[in-house]
């Protein structure tokens, strides 16, 4: 799973800014548009992928399923599943910042017991 590090806005221009993380440090880095619409690219590409090769295994149609250099099979669905809820995330969170809408931000109900 790819975690793509939280933006924060660029005091000169209020842009997003992006923190890489090097052997030296962390270092903010100005993400444009056609960054942002390539990394949609690539993750369309790999949920595509991704969801294919769920599909493969759900189905029955086939034992085990080659992802790249990966074997799976049936018990990896779960895995596939996880990794797809993500990558489904990550393109709503970039689709969400090409547009220049604020990210989603996850929370939780929990019941009090009444």
């Amino acid at each position: 799973r790819l975690n793509l590090p939280r933006p924060a806005q660029s005091p000169k221009s209020g842009g997003p800014l992006w923190t890489a993380f090097t052997m030296s440090g962390a270092v903010e880095m100005m993400v444009d548009k056609v960054e942002i619409r390539a990394r949609l690219e690539f993750r369309r590409a790999a949920l595509t992928k991704l969801r294919e090769a769920y599909l493969s295994l759900l189905d029955g149609g086939v034992k085990s399923y080659q992802l790249e250099n990966r074997s799976l099979t049936r018990l990896d669905l779960p895995d596939l599943k996880k990794a797809i809820e993500d990558m489904e995330k990550e393109l709503d969170e970039l689709e969400a910042l090409l547009e220049g809408r604020k990210r989603r931000r996850a929370f939780a109900v929990i019941s009090s017991g009444c």
